[in-house]
């Protein structure tokens, strides 16, 4: 494997500042820059590092699935990585905003454990439609994601309360739906942020509904192997519905 895909890897390895769509859709889209280079090299060897890079993530584990699976046939290689950057487009994105928006009849009252890109787009949506009505982002540590999306979102207009985690109980009853992002969606679980299966258990104990945002990249079906002590598996009976 050469420099610039052991460069990539490590890149994935310390991005604690993107979320895992950004990290797949940089990771797709210098696969395909890269692909004359790519198909020189050892794909199966490249998909392996990729997969052992974040396991807890879905999006890289079938990213690396690909690499491994169509090592052998780069024109259907190129095909699938074709059709997964088309996932990553912001205006799919937005088609799984608008698919929740359109089940809103009025203003509603939102807490969320997440900043990943998709739950992001949501809130940016669900303001521009004014269909929010109180805003609560739990602060998320160690990195302080929830933060760092409130200070994004009030430079876009959109007013936020940021709240501890250790305070959702105060606020749980005063919304109408928990949100949250996954790095993983699976049959029985789906992987996220610690704080997530409390935020979700809080709402279940209060008959709030909890909406899960995902993305394609994030379905897998085999068993998700958990390295990093700030991800967290929840059951997916915490789920009122996902939109992917």
């Amino acid at each position: 494997m050469n420099d610039e895909f052991k460069i990539l890897i490590n890149e994935i390895k310390g991005n604690s500042t993107n979320g895992d769509i950004e990290i797949a859709r940089m990771t797709i889209y210098f696969l395909l820059d890269h692909f004359s280079s790519l198909i020189e090299n050892d794909i199966r060897e490249l998909g392996n590092a990729l997969g052992q890079s974040r396991s807890e993530m879905a999006s890289i584990q079938n990213i690396a699935q690909l690499l491994i699976d169509f090592n052998d046939s780069p024109k259907i290689l190129h095909g699938k990585l074709i059709e997964l950057k088309e996932k990553t487009d912001i205006n799919y994105t937005d088609s799984i905003a608008y698919s929740f928006i359109s089940t809103l009849n009025s203003p509603i009252r939102v807490i969320t454990i997440s900043r990943s890109s998709t739950v992001k787009r949501v809130l940016i949506q669900l303001s521009r439609n004014n269909l929010i009505k109180n805003l609560f982002i739990i602060r998320s540590y160690p990195g302080l994601e929830g933060i760092q999306l409130h200070k994004e979102l009030l430079e876009m207009g959109i007013n936020s309360i940021p709240v501890y985690l250790a305070e959702i109980n105060k606020y749980v009853p005063k919304i109408d739906i928990a949100i949250s992002g996954a790095d993983a969606i699976t049959n029985d679980y789906i992987v996220n942020k610690l704080g997530t299966r409390l935020l979700f258990e809080y709402a279940i104990l209060h008959k709030k509904t909890t909406i899960v945002f995902g993305n394609p990249l994030k379905r897998i079906v085999r068993d998700i192997s958990i390295n990093n002590e700030i991800f967290e598996k929840i059951p997916i009976e915490y789920v009122t519905k996902i939109y992917d």
